[in-house]
């Protein structure tokens, strides 16, 4: 056992866990080792600077003092102050959540046949458990096995009324936790289908599609089913996606979200995250002629990024949304969202982010020059969005009329894509018909082409490149020209 990984564990806790961790292993019902105390406090001194290594000799002398080195024993005493601290974090986890709580001690109680005290327990706990408020998946989950505990009570005591009443309500929680995941597992898989990423037959379409849900959630409507208003978005969602054509009614959509008073902030984020990637890979099959839909669905998960758990903002995300508001022409709102948002973005990479978001607004505001000098500044080497940062530099030489510069950089941007090892084939294939569509413009433009203006349009607008937009209006000046 590595005091790397023991003291990598000890910088995780926070100064008040740290304080209790002390008093942890100083009680003896989980500690009697004082051996492990005192290589906790000298590991301790060395928190949060865990890069200082510790050799093995120097801390068996140091807690074994005179006693000849015996390297199985140092790592013995390792290895328990480290399974005592995975201990102490799951115990104080566990003292957190008092719902598990109250269910476990209900469990222990019917174990040992305490009756009146599993009753008066269940009347302090059972409305905090059932009433929680706002619904979402993992309180479904928790009242699901709370009911269970209930039942186990009431069904070794053959009490009718009680079993067929808990059964009931572990009946309307399991099918309600079984049809928000599937409606779940559908997003996924309809994705990876159009990403080609299904390998075998998945069998969550076929059940899905055994369901006639326009019957079971008017039965859901008519009934009051306590989990109505929870699934509806996700059906909605579901049937986005299952229609496959037409419209997109977003506005409905966004309010079946944000406006829906039964779910909580984070189920209504979660939510949100489905939605535009529902909103967005059906763009893509209709040949990206949702464009504005996909900004609403980004708007609406950016609205509610604050009920997310994530410590920091992530750069896909915001320069998914970046990249579609000005697809969009929302020049201002990508200003007051790149000042606010890009502050929230990891430490390590806010900075060329900043950059790059500036260059793009200066590109899609006409400032080519301006986009460049921004550019230029950027840390290439540490910058994730390495392909748009390309599309980018492309476009503006191609406006600047700097089209040896711009024949130069698709070359080396090739090369970049095919030896590139993270992306998929199919991921991949919009940047390379970018490429190739922006050779065909420079050509064309410089009279070096034999290819008619017009048959490459028209070939542009079957297919899915990437900036599609902005390389048809780039034909169509040349048409006119």
């Amino acid at each position: 056992m590595s005091t790397n990984t023991l003291q990598s564990l000890l910088s995780s806790l926070t100064v008040k866990e740290t304080a209790g961790f002390r008093d942890f292993l100083n009680s003896p019902y989980f500690n009697r080792n004082e051996k492990v105390v005192k290589l906790y406090d000298i590991l301790m001194k060395h928190v949060p600077q865990e890069s200082s290594k510790h050799k093995l000799e120097d801390l068996h002398r140091r807690i074994f003092k005179a006693e000849r080195y015996n390297r199985e024993n140092i790592k013995t005493i390792i290895y328990l102050l480290t399974r005592l601290a995975e201990q102490f974090l799951v115990t104080t986890e566990f003292r957190k959540d008092d719902a598990e709580y109250n269910r476990r001690l209900l469990k222990i109680f019917n174990r040992k046949g305490l009756d009146k005290h599993f009753l008066r327990h269940l009347r302090k706990c059972g409305f905090q458990v059932l009433d929680e408020g706002n619904v979402e998946l993992d309180k479904i989950s928790r009242k699901a096995e709370f009911e269970k505990t209930l039942l186990q009570f009431y069904l070794q005591r053959n009490d009718e009324k009680n079993i067929f009443a808990h059964e009931r309500n572990l009946s309307d929680d399991l099918i309600a936790a079984f049809l928000v995941d599937m409606f779940k597992q559908y997003n996924v898989f309809w994705r990876a289908g159009y990403l080609e990423n299904l390998l075998e037959t998945e069998f969550t379409s076929a059940v899905l599609d055994s369901v006639d849900f326009e019957r079971l959630f008017s039965t859901f409507s008519e009934k009051n089913y306590r989990y109505y208003m929870l699934l509806l978005p996700h059906y909605s969602i579901y049937r986005l996606l299952k229609d496959g054509s037409g419209s997109i009614d977003i506005e409905s959509l966004r309010q079946n979200i944000a406006g829906n008073e039964f779910i909580s902030g984070n189920e209504k984020f979660v939510l949100s995250t489905i939605l535009v990637n529902a909103v967005y890979f059906r763009s893509l099959k209709s040949g990206g002629i949702y464009s504005r839909e996909v900004f609403e669905a980004l708007k609406l998960m950016i609205e509610l990024y604050e009920f997310s758990e994530d410590q920091y903002l992530r750069y896909t995300t915001y320069s998914n949304v970046l990249r579609v508001a000005l697809q969009n022409g929302e020049y201002t709102w990508t200003e007051e969202f790149i000042n606010k948002y890009h502050v929230l973005l990891e430490p390590s990479i806010k900075d060329n982010m900043l950059i790059y978001s500036n260059a793009y607004l200066a590109f899609s505001r006409g400032d080519f020059e301006k986009c460049l000098e921004y550019e230029s500044k950027i840390n290439f080497q540490t910058f994730q969005q390495r392909y748009y940062l390309r599309d980018l530099r492309l476009s503006s030489l191609y406006e600047l009329g700097k089209y040896e510069n711009a024949l130069s950089l698709i070359d080396s941007y090739k090369h970049f894509i095919k030896n590139d090892g993270n992306y998929t084939s199919k991921m991949k294939h919009g940047y390379l018909l970018f490429l190739t569509f922006i050779n065909d413009l420079i050509r064309l433009k410089l009279g070096l082409s034999r290819k008619n203006a017009a048959e490459v349009k028209e070939k542009l607008t079957n297919s899915l490149p990437m900036r599609k937009d902005w390389l048809i209006k780039k034909f169509e000046e040349i048409a006119e020209s």
